[in-house]
């Protein structure tokens, strides 16, 4: 059964617990989630135990996801009091296992302290030929740089662990590391590669084994299978979301890049003398007819780049025609609208006089006069807008949740604000003068169009208005 068929069988259950240890070595944003639960079942019942397993959960998943700081905070957070020799077993490992990725990462010597959490932790190991207890020997024995003995450990631990996938695993890294460290190139690639097997067996997307391959066959000069090894231990720390493995992968794949690119280089090199080389020998022999068609295409390429030249100016100049015999025919309009008007508005008053009606003289001239000539005004704003930017109200309405409705050729009053600030205008006061309004109806106007935006106002602004 596949790690994921796996999965959704233990989905249909939901136990956070059993869902956990699927995930645990196999992707760390679900490990996380599935420890969060543990805590929050664990929390319901009054067992420590319970409460206590659920938080080391957690402190391994931020571990194995490299965020040590918060590992060791909720180690810091475990009260052993009462808890059972297996508990405190695991903690006392973590513990120690903290200290030494911690100290790997970082590329320091391996505390003392890490020693006193494997001592502790081997007091609590029964039986005395298991797993656990040969582990956590070997990593007493790392942890006081004794290689030789370290090794032995290992080499015991995997015998006891012969059959289990993650076990043997386990141990052929370890085996590997110290080989490693020793200088023994060799062995330590035969251990790392017979890890990264276990892993792929066991489904373990966060390995370690095959960036370890990686690092040794590109030392090897076996670049090609570094390359493949690499890139593939970084997709399985990204689907594993660590990001000290990333880091540490990160640091290797310029070099194979780098590599590669030299090998690029110098092929690109040898293909560009042979190039030049045929080339040569082309040119040598039809030179002569070379020059002729470069004169000939250098003249038609003038030609028609003066055809193109000819062609914009004639439309910048029938566009500039156009736009100044529109905006001329406007203002005549318009003033011939406002004499009119004044005119009718003389004789309103003079009649008035005459018949002396002071009230009349007073009042609706003055509102027919103020509504007349704001209309006329929108309008006109409106058409001579709309010409120069016809896409204004659909730009506008595209950032919008809700688009704000408009006749046709004439701006919704809202965007009569943002219109004059595409034309320059930005200060409140100015615009209300313009538009007849209050500074108030201003804000409120901006407001109600900010409400509605679907991206951020600085980029409204940049895009609407410039």
């Amino acid at each position: 059964m596949t790690k994921e068929q796996t999965i959704d069988r233990l989905r249909s259950h939901q136990d956070p617990v059993k869902l956990y240890e699927a995930y645990n070595s196999y992707c760390y944003d679900s490990a996380y989630h599935y420890a969060q639960a543990c805590i929050l079942l664990s929390d319901k019942s009054d067992d420590c135990n319970k409460k206590n397993d659920a938080r080391l959960k957690m402190a391994y998943t931020y571990l194995s996801g490299g965020l040590f700081q918060e590992a060791e905070s909720v180690l810091n957070g475990i009260d052993l009091q009462g808890v059972n020799s297996y508990l405190q077993k695991g903690y006392y490992s973590l513990r120690g296992q903290l200290l030494y990725d911690v100290a790997r990462y970082q590329q320091t010597p391996y505390p003392s302290q890490m020693h006193q959490y494997y001592e502790q932790a081997l007091q609590l190991v029964s039986p005395s030929d298991s797993i656990d207890y040969w582990s956590t020997m070997a990593q007493i024995a790392r942890a006081n740089e004794q290689h030789d003995k370290a090794i032995s450990c290992f080499e015991q631990a995997l015998r006891a662990g012969r059959g289990i996938a993650r076990s043997e695993a386990i141990s052929f890294s370890s085996l590997a590391q110290e080989y490693f460290e020793q200088g023994d190139s060799a062995q330590a690639l035969h251990y790392w590669i017979q890890a990264a097997i276990r892993d792929l067996e066991c489904s373990v997307k966060e390995v370690t084994a095959m960036q370890q391959v990686a690092y040794l066959l590109f030392a090897m000069g076996r670049y090609d299978i570094a390359d493949r090894a690499i890139r593939s231990a970084y997709d399985d720390a990204q689907f594993f979301h660590a990001r000290h493995r990333q880091l540490e992968v990160g640091e290797i794949l310029p070099l194979i890049d780098r590599h590669q690119l030299q090998q690029m280089q110098e092929q690109n090199l040898k293909e560009r003398i042979l190039y030049i080389c045929i080339v040569a020998i082309l040119l040598i022999g039809s030179g002569v007819l070379l020059v002729l068609f470069r004169k000939l295409h250098h003249r038609n390429m003038l030609l028609v780049d003066a055809q193109e030249r000819n062609r914009l100016a004639n439309i910048a100049l029938e566009q500039s025609n156009n736009l100044k015999e529109t905006y001329l025919a406007t203002m005549l309009s318009a003033e011939a609208d406002h004499t009119k008007a004044v005119e009718r508005y003389v004789r309103y008053v003079t009649r008035c006089a005459r018949e002396k009606n002071w009230n009349d003289v007073l009042t609706i001239p003055n509102y027919i006069s103020k509504m007349w000539h704001r209309t006329a005004f929108y309008k006109r704003f409106d058409t001579m807008f709309l010409q120069l930017y016809p896409h204004f109200i659909e730009e506008v309405n595209a950032q919008l949740t809700e688009p704000l409705e408009a006749k046709r050729g004439t701006l919704p009053s809202e965007l009569r604000i943002f219109a004059l600030m595409r034309l320059g205008i930005t200060s409140n006061e100015q615009m209300a003068h313009i538009l007849s309004c209050s500074v108030s109806t201003i804000h409120t106007y901006k407001a109600h169009v900010y409400s509605r935006l679907k991206c951020s106002k600085d980029s409204f602004l940049h895009d609407t208005c410039g």
